[in-house]
């Protein structure tokens, strides 16, 4: 494709404003006139930040590659809830490589309270963007589920009597520490992350990647935690922290919606773990 910029005009910024449109909020769309203005430029420079791209409002190779293959992949639902704590594969990575550091064994990282109990990376991210379900991972549970799935001992460690390294019990783990958060932000009257999506699906992909590594310990690959979590990560794509003008916090019937959705897809992993 040719590149297209300001102020170009024609049937191909008219498919990139269409392109544009499929991942924009309803209140951010802009008009697919075929006209490249100062709108179609402004949204292109913050999907470029969305996509990791150089922000220039220039539809290039590089850009027109990103939207053809985010077309179908709608920026996460309500980003203002995570926008503070964003972060990138390398702080997370970073995080569980001085982990890593001082422990001697896969076994003891994952025993470290720093990843049983994690809330947030030394600047701050706890969050980040991927292209795949669930859009944004929430490191917490991510690695609360990571370290149950390698150590069998999180849920004894919360007074629950069970052990074990099965995906279904990192599931439970991911239950239990969801009603603890729950009930903390019931107390200060916030419950816009209590059983959200992404919490959930978060703790999935936490179970699947402790289950990487046990493999890879098991196999001897000599494989340290931290890389097979950046190849982890790197499969799902990550995304550049974002910050879109204008996004709106979900209103009372959209929270209910998701929780009540959240809550029925929490039950399913729990029953039949397989069915993802």
């Amino acid at each position: 494709m040719k590149t297209v910029r300001r102020p170009s005009v024609g049937q191909d910024v008219q498919r990139i404003q269409v392109l544009l449109n499929a991942h924009r909020p309803a209140h951010q769309k802009i008009a697919t006139d075929g006209v490249f203005g100062p709108k179609t430029e402004a949204a292109i420079e913050d999907f470029q930040i969305y996509a990791g791209l150089a922000p220039d409002g220039i539809v290039g190779p590089a850009t027109w590659a990103a939207l053809a293959a985010d077309a179908a992949a709608k920026p996460a639902p309500h980003l203002k809830k995570f926008q503070s704590a964003l972060g990138t594969v390398d702080a997370f990575v970073d995080h569980l490589r001085r982990i890593e550091a001082r422990n001697v064994t896969t076994s003891a990282t994952f025993a470290d309270p720093a990843i049983s109990d994690f809330f947030e990376t030394v600047g701050g991210a706890r969050y980040l963007i991927v292209a795949t379900e669930p859009r944004v991972i929430d490191f917490r549970h991510f690695f609360a589920a990571a370290a149950q799935t390698l150590t069998g001992q999180l849920l004894a460690d919360r007074g629950l009597g069970q052990n074990g390294r099965t995906e279904g019990s990192a599931l439970l783990l991911g239950l239990v520490n969801e009603l603890a958060q729950c009930t903390g932000e019931a107390a200060r009257l916030k419950l816009n992350s209590c059983f959200a999506a992404e919490d959930m699906g978060s703790n999935r992909l936490g179970a699947a990647y402790g289950e990487r590594v046990r493999i890879a310990t098991a196999e001897a690959q000599g494989l340290p935690a931290h890389l097979i979590l950046r190849r982890f990560l790197d499969a799902r794509g990550p995304k550049a922290p974002i910050r879109l003008p204008g996004v709106a916090m979900p209103g009372p019937a959209t929270q209910v919606e998701e929780g009540l959705g959240a809550r029925g897809a929490w039950v399913l992993d729990l029953l039949v773990p397989s069915a993802y």
